[in-house]
């Protein structure tokens, strides 16, 4: 007799983890890193060099020397703290800073949601996290920020508007 009632609780107990484990799923992706894992090898303690591109939203303007389309979603970054952030053409992405220096800067592994888009939207989006996750250094000219890797090449090119 008691086996019933207790098989029903306990069936009733499962289905409500399984909805709220099938909720949690559907609101919040779980980050999966975009490139391989690697120790940081600078202290964080250096970001104060990066005080001049912190405190703006940057938009993709360029990609290896090509407009990206106004009317298309451009990837964003921002700096807040330790963290750089942002969207990368489908999905959100984020990465712990590091390194730096004067002029330079390293990102530790990415990781960003796993949304599927189109596939021009996908095509950005692999692009350009190919394109940041190779960037070491960074300069502010005319107003934007370049992005370049060890060849000395301006990857990425961003405008920029304060944030509030």
């Amino acid at each position: 007799m008691i086996a019933k009632p207790f098989a029903a609780v306990l069936g009733l107990a499962a289905t409500c983890v399984l909805q709220a484990c099938a909720a949690r799923a559907t609101a919040s992706p779980t980050p999966v890193p975009v490139a391989p894992a690697a120790a940081p090898t600078v202290a964080v303690a250096a970001l104060p060099d990066l005080a001049p591109i912190a405190g703006t939203a940057w938009t993709l303007s360029d990609l290896d020397g090509k407009a990206v389309a106004a009317g298309e979603r451009r990837p964003t970054l921002a700096l807040d703290g330790a963290r750089a952030a942002g969207f990368s053409g489908c999905n959100r992405w984020g990465a712990e800073v590091v390194g730096s220096g004067p002029g330079s800067w390293k990102l530790g592994p990415i990781a960003g949601t796993r949304m599927a888009c189109e596939e021009a939207e996908m095509k950005l989006e692999r692009e350009f996290l190919d394109a940041l996750t190779s960037s070491s250094w960074w300069k502010v000219e005319d107003g934007r920020l370049l992005l370049g890797g060890p060849d000395g090449k301006t990857r990425l090119a961003f405008t920029g508007q304060p944030q509030r």
